[in-house]
């Protein structure tokens, strides 16, 4: 347990790929790996205000899906000072229009549930106002409104839709629901922005299987699977054109949220 450290920020990534910009910035200090969540505390290397001192950032690869999240999230807000919590990644749209690498920031996050009133989670104003004012200032497009925590991959644009109209939610993730229960449980302020790699009338291609719970390729799966499913050699490239550029708008704003904006806000209200 980190417990002299000063209070961090932890910032939630399902995977390895989308966590891979924000750790090659981080002097870690503490590197812990519990299968399949990794969990790294340290301090940024992006130049900030001399006159200040960064924060300590709680890096966390979660894996993917709730049961992983929720794991992870119990882990960290159990044994690091964290002050407050960013969920960060990609997300499937749910209405129409959205294009890849929009910005989808989280008012509320939503569980599915038996029907369309799951549980929910305001997000913290402060934090989703700071969101909203960086994504402006990158002219990176961006909505609020709430997003859904499911259980699973929705593969169909006709799912996506309907979940869509059925939550009224811009966009589809499968770790946010669980981070926000340990959150509130440890009276935690907690935002969640995501970035678009599919739209809701774009169908996602059946490659869950290729990789394992971190978002890394499993040896041979993946030629395995273009053996059986053939068509998924014409779904893929754009797919993953599509994700890259996702990621590109990702780390454009962690690279602007580092450096002048989240560190030097935050540490405004550190108490003396």
């Amino acid at each position: 347990m980190v417990s002299s450290s000063p209070s961090g920020i932890a910032c939630f990534f399902a995977t390895a790929p989308e966590a891979r910009w924000l750790n090659a910035r981080l002097r870690s200090h503490t590197r812990i790996w519990l299968k399949p969540s990794l969990f790294q505390w340290g301090f940024p290397s992006l130049p900030v205000d001399p006159n200040l001192s960064p924060r300590p950032l709680l890096i966390v690869e979660s894996g993917i899906g709730p049961l992983a999240s929720g794991r992870a999230a119990q882990y960290a807000f159990g044994h690091f000072p964290i002050g407050e919590a960013w969920i960060f990644g990609l997300a499937g749209a749910t209405q129409k229009g959205l294009k890849p690498g929009e910005a989808l920031l989280a008012s509320t996050i939503v569980e599915e549930g038996p029907d369309s009133t799951g549980e929910s989670w305001e997000v913290d104003p402060q934090c989703l106002e700071q969101a909203r004012r960086l994504l402006d200032s990158l002219s990176i497009p961006v909505q609020v409104g709430p997003l859904l925590s499911i259980n699973r991959i929705v593969h169909s644009p006709e799912e996506k839709i309907y979940l869509g109209e059925k939550y009224g939610c811009l966009g589809l993730e499968m770790e946010a629901a669980p981070i926000a229960r340990e959150a509130k449980r440890h009276n935690i302020p907690l935002a969640q922005v995501r970035w678009v790699s599919d739209g809701a009338e774009e169908l996602f291609p059946e490659i869950g299987s290729f990789v394992d719970e971190r978002g890394l390729l499993k040896p041979f799966a993946p030629l395995f699977g273009l053996l059986r499913r053939p068509r998924l050699f014409l779904e893929i490239p754009p797919f993953l054109w599509k994700v890259r550029a996702a990621l590109a708008a990702q780390n454009r704003f962690l690279q602007k949220w580092l450096e002048d904006g989240k560190m030097a806000t935050s540490l405004n209200s550190e108490p003396s």
